[in-house]
């Protein structure tokens, strides 16, 4: 008589609990690698937002020819030298008498050029994410004619469930072009 090839039962259970095993290694590795990557993400989200923010204000405010801290620390308002139809500055150097400014409100860092507010940093927040140390965005010198100016911004970006990934950039600016005080 022959004998039938093919496998036992205890031969399909084992190969079956061999296949679960696998697949739910391989799904708890997808799934820690997909929460790493939303980490990372999140982290680069919010290093990028901090970090061209503070470039952006840093470079308007190198170039400004009158800035003025508020008190409050919550904005910065400046204006820029006059330019010739060729984009050159006009020396010596003038205002063109646009009021711009950099404002922080409500989670939000505004450019407001003549009026016209514009984002250019969301979900700001006021505390410096590792020691929750609170800060003001802007610090002045303290002086009447302002020539340096610290720059602080920490945003946050989500990075996975109920997980935020926050950045923190600090900046000193020093004004290049800010008239010396007459004496």
């Amino acid at each position: 008589m022959r004998r039938r090839r093919g496998i036992s039962l205890i031969e399909a259970l084992v190969a079956a609990s061999i296949s679960v095993g696998a697949i739910a290694v391989a799904t708890f590795i997808y799934f820690s690698g997909m929460g790493s990557w939303a980490k990372g993400r999140g982290d680069m989200d919010a290093m990028a937002s901090s970090q061209v923010a503070v470039a952006k204000i840093s470079k308007d405010l190198q170039e400004a020819i009158s800035v003025k801290v508020a008190k409050d620390g919550m904005s910065v308002s400046y204006q820029m030298p006059k330019k010739d139809l060729s984009g050159s500055y006009i020396s010596p150097a003038v205002s063109d008498n646009i009021n711009r400014s950099y404002i922080f409100s409500g989670g939000e860092l505004d450019n407001v050029v003549g009026g016209v507010p514009r984002p250019i940093a969301t979900n700001v927040v006021l505390a410096d994410p590792l020691t929750k140390q609170a800060f003001l965005p802007f610090r002045g010198d303290g002086t009447v004619l302002t020539r340096r100016v610290e720059i602080t911004l920490a945003t946050q970006k989500d990075g996975q469930v109920n997980n935020k990934r926050s950045s923190c950039v600090s900046e000193t600016v020093y004004l290049r072009n800010i008239p010396r005080k007459k004496q």
